[in-house]
C-alpha cells in the first residue's frame, strides 16, 4: 500500500511539473500551473492544455472577452535619456516639454465649380450625391469622374419635387 501512494504521489509531482512548463508557456506563472497539475493531477493537465491563463476570472467579465498585455509605446526623453508614453506631452521625470505634432492634413474634398462637396452619399444604382456649401445638391453617375448640378436646397438622399416621378 505504501508503495503504491508513493507511486501516486510522485505522479501527481509529475503532473505539476509538466502542467507548471505548459501553463508558464501561455504566458501564466509556473507555479500557478505547478499547482494545477498538483492537486488535480491528469485532470490538471487537461485543464492548462486547453485553458487560457490571460482569460478573465470570475466576475472579470461577462461578454467573454480575453484580455492581453499589450506593451505600453514609449519614447526617450532627450533630456533626461528616461523612457515615458509616447503621447505625453511633459516628461514625468524632467519636466522637459515635448514638441506637438501636426495631424496629418486629410483629404482634400472633391469640388464642383470650385466648391467643396460635403455630405457625400453612396445611392442606388451607383449615383452618389453630394452637397456644396451654397446648397447645390450635385451627383456624380455611376464611372463618372464629373460632378454635375442636380438642384438647390434639398437633401441629397429625397429628390426635389422637380425630379420626382409623377
Amino acid at each position: 500500500m505504501g508503495e503504491l501512494l508513493l507511486v501516486v504521489g510522485i505522479i501527481w509531482v509529475i503532473c505539476g511539473v509538466i502542467a507548471g512548463g505548459v501553463w508558464e508557456s501561455k504566458g501564466g506563472s509556473f507555479a500557478a500551473g505547478f499547482w494545477l497539475g498538483a492537486l488535480l493531477g491528469v485532470l490538471g493537465l487537461f485543464y492548462v492544455a486547453f485553458a487560457n491563463p490571460m482569460a478573465p476570472s470570475v466576475g472579470g467579465g461577462s461578454t467573454g472577452e480575453t484580455w492581453t498585455r499589450v506593451p505600453a509605446k514609449l519614447k526617450t526623453c532627450p533630456r533626461c535619456a528616461e523612457e515615458v508614453k509616447a503621447a505625453a506631452l511633459v516628461c514625468r521625470f524632467c519636466g522637459h516639454e515635448f514638441p506637438q505634432e501636426k495631424p496629418a492634413p486629410g483629404p482634400e474634398p472633391e469640388r464642383y465649380r470650385g466648391e467643396a462637396i460635403t455630405d457625400v452619399v453612396e445611392h442606388a444604382f451607383g449615383v452618389t450625391w453630394g452637397r456644396t456649401a451654397a446648397g447645390d445638391v450635385v451627383y456624380r453617375p455611376k464611372g463618372s469622374d464629373e460632378w454635375l448640378l442636380y438642384d438647390r436646397g434639398t437633401t441629397p438622399l429625397v429628390p426635389p419635387a422637380s425630379h420626382r416621378a409623377r
